[in-house]
């Protein structure tokens, strides 16, 4: 596995949802590449703190329409 193709699968890591077959070869690569490590590493530090943050209710309709919109492309982006 390159940096391309690892960079590419870190959201599924984070999601527990890498396929079975490519968990040796990300693994092998994070022993390996530093850079990609470190940005790794940075991803789970937002991910964590993201999660920590309260969810808020809105009252700005068009807030709520935009997160949908960007919701559901994000999902069909990554299916």
């Amino acid at each position: 596995m390159n940096c391309r193709e690892a960079i590419d699968v870190m959201d599924h890591v984070l999601d527990d949802t890498l396929e079975p077959d490519l968990r040796p070869g990300f693994r092998e690569h994070m022993t390996i590449c530093v850079p990609c490590r470190t940005y790794f590493d940075q991803l789970q530090i937002t991910v964590k703190a993201l999660r920590r943050l309260p969810r808020e209710e809105s009252d700005n309709p068009r807030r709520d329409a935009l997160l949908d919109e960007f919701t559901q492309k994000f999902k069909r982006d990554n299916e």
